[in-house]
């Protein structure tokens, strides 16, 4: 009598959960504390922390968390992620304007939101390349733009950290 055996693949799956913008989105509340926000959501799970993020003139490859490898999975959720807060960048853009600019309470709040999620995004986007280094898939552009994201992402935070304290709204997308 014959038996028949079922082979279970051991299939991995990305270590952050892919997130709708709305789920993830963090440009509520006030500012001043966006990077640390944007840590928890795209660092946290990979054990990195802005700091290390920031201080790395050349590209610091995310290497094996809790014993499982970064692989293709986790880097599309991340670069499906930051798409997203690229996209709510229009969004935010709108509001701006709608609500009679950046002068007006409501579009301060909005641009202060804004700040936050350029904040959620640059992190992202370095995240997400240095990804590509570790995974052998960046190309020579793509490790030269780590630094450019680096800079983008400290003038953003220190955007942020001006605005403490201020309210943050967001948007829908």
């Amino acid at each position: 009598m014959s038996r028949d055996l079922k082979i279970h693949k051991s299939i991995k799956r990305s270590i952050v959960r892919r997130l709708e913008y709305e789920e993830f989105q963090i440009s509520d509340g006030l500012s001043g504390n966006c990077s640390k926000k944007a840590e928890r959501i795209f660092l946290t799970p990979y054990n990195v922390t802005q700091v290390t993020l920031l201080n790395t003139g050349t590209p610091n490859p995310i290497g094996r968390v809790n014993g499982v490898s970064i692989d293709k999975s986790d880097l599309d959720v991340c670069k499906k992620m930051t798409r997203a807060a690229v996209d709510a960048e229009d969004s935010f853009n709108t509001e701006i304007t709608k609500s009679g600019g950046p002068k007006t309470i409501l579009g301060r709040e909005f641009q202060n939101g804004k700040i936050c999620n350029k904040v959620l995004k640059l992190t992202g986007s370095v995240l997400c390349l240095q990804m590509e280094v570790q995974l052998g898939v960046a190309t020579t552009a793509r490790r030269k733009k780590i630094a450019e994201q680096i800079t983008n992402l400290q003038e953003n935070i220190l955007i942020d950290k001006a605005a403490s304290g201020q309210k943050q709204r967001s948007v829908q997308v």
